[in-house]
């Protein structure tokens, strides 16, 4: 769940000021897969838990694309954390990078676009939070970007069904700690999760 609130805030950011957004490698604790196991697919018991980096689209739904919410799809604002890794990059881009600890205090979307501007890399290690006081986006933002963080994510797979003959799934919710919200298959949250 920390995971997905950093990325979230990730990309609430990289939405608010203009930028593309590469992602940190993810911890997956169990292996994916459409058919019932115990934590690793059957005939890879030689793979150690847990997986890192975990593929993006154990957590997150790649392919869901054309939402009706004016929000950015993950992959409009987001790269894959190998991306900087790639001999491709220029040593350049490397080389120039702004590297913060957090977005200083009271910053806004419009005073950070113009600071960084001329820059191409910026790694920043805290970030604002996507809602509330001391995010860069703004209230209608906030609104829209919530309802696209309700595609964001993906089931996970393998639980014990409630009883069988259901599947055994866990749904990602990318607003776990954000109450009240209503996740993707209409739930009601009035806590967050523990």
């Amino acid at each position: 769940n920390y995971q997905l609130r950093f990325v979230r805030d990730a990309v609430a950011a990289a939405w608010a000021l203009g930028r593309k957004l590469v992602l940190p490698p993810l911890a997956c604790a169990y292996d994916r897969g459409p058919f019932p196991h115990v934590g690793k697919a059957p005939g890879a018991w030689e793979q150690s838990l847990p997986i890192y980096p975990c593929p993006l689209d154990y957590v997150f739904d790649i392919e869901r694309r054309g939402s009706v919410v004016e929000a950015p799809q993950l992959l409009d604002v987001a790269r894959e954390y190998s991306l900087l890794n790639n001999s491709r990059m220029p040593r350049a881009v490397l080389d120039g990078a702004l590297r913060l600890s957090q977005v200083p205090a009271g910053s806004t979307a419009d005073v950070l676009k113009t600071r960084w501007g001329g820059t191409g890399l910026v790694e920043v290690g805290t970030l604002p939070p996507a809602f509330g006081e001391g995010s860069l986006l703004t209230l209608d933002q906030q609104e829209r970007f919530k309802k696209a963080l309700t595609l964001y994510t993906d089931v996970w797979c393998c639980t014990q069904p409630i009883r069988w003959g259901l599947p055994g799934h866990i749904l990602y919710d990318a607003l776990w700690d954000v109450v009240p919200h209503r996740d993707r298959l209409r739930r009601e949250w009035t806590c967050p999760w523990h």
